[in-house]
C-alpha cells in the first residue's frame, strides 16, 4: 500500500527535521522537507501537477510554519492552495496566532493549528485524522477553539482585575 506523502515546511532545520522524524517513525506516511515557500512550491508543482503527478507521488499534506523569511506560512499557503488546493494544511508557529489564523483559516482555508513547541503525539493525531477523513471535524474543531480562547483569556484578565481592585477597595477602606 502507497503511504501518503507530507511535506513538511520549516525554516528552522531542527525543527522540520524533529517534526519529519516524529512523523516518519509511524512508518505510516513518507515525508519531505522544505527549509522556505519557495521550496515548498517547487515540490508541490513538481510531484502534484508534473511529470510525477501519479497519485502515489502527490503531496497530500504540508504542514507549514507562518513565520519564514521570504515567502512567509500565508502567502506560501495561499499559493498551495492555487496550485493544488486539495492538499490539507497544518500551520506550525511559535507565534500570536490571532492575526494569522483569521487570515489562513478564512481566507486560505487552513485545517488547523500546532502551536511549538509541540506535542508529537498531538501532531501525529491530527495527521491520523485528516487521512481518516476528519479533516472537516479538525476544521471545526480549531474554529472553536480560536473564537473561544480570546474570550476566555479576556475573561482571565477581567477577573484578575476585578480582584486587583478589590484589594486596593480593602486597604482603602
Amino acid at each position: 500500500m502507497d503511504k501518503p506523502l507530507i511535506l513538511v515546511v520549516d525554516d528552522e532545520k531542527d525543527v522540520a527535521d524533529d517534526l519529519a522524524e516524529t512523523i516518519a517513525d509511524t512508518k505510516k506516511y513518507q515525508v519531505l522537507q522544505a527549509s522556505s515557500g519557495e521550496q515548498a512550491l517547487q515540490i508541490i508543482e513538481e510531484r502534484n501537477k508534473g511529470m510525477l503527478k501519479r497519485d502515489k507521488n502527490k503531496v497530500k499534506l504540508v504542514l507549514l510554519d507562518i513565520r519564514m523569511p521570504g515567502m512567509d506560512g500565508i502567502q506560501t499557503l495561499e499559493k498551495i492552495n492555487e496550485i493544488d488546493n486539495k492538499i490539507g494544511i497544518i500551520m506550525v508557529t511559535a507565534y500570536d496566532l490571532e492575526e494569522y489564523w483569521m487570515k489562513s483559516m478564512i481566507g486560505s482555508e487552513a485545517m488547523a493549528f500546532v502551536t511549538k513547541p509541540y506535542d508529537n503525539n498531538k501532531v501525529i493525531q491530527l495527521i491520523d485524522d485528516f487521512f481518516g477523513g476528519k479533516e472537516k471535524e479538525i476544521a471545526q474543531r480549531y474554529l472553536n477553539y480560536f473564537w473561544q480562547q480570546p474570550l476566555i483569556d479576556q475573561l482571565k484578565e477581567v477577573e484578575a482585575k476585578v480582584k486587583s481592585l478589590e484589594q486596593e477597595q480593602k486597604k482603602i477602606d
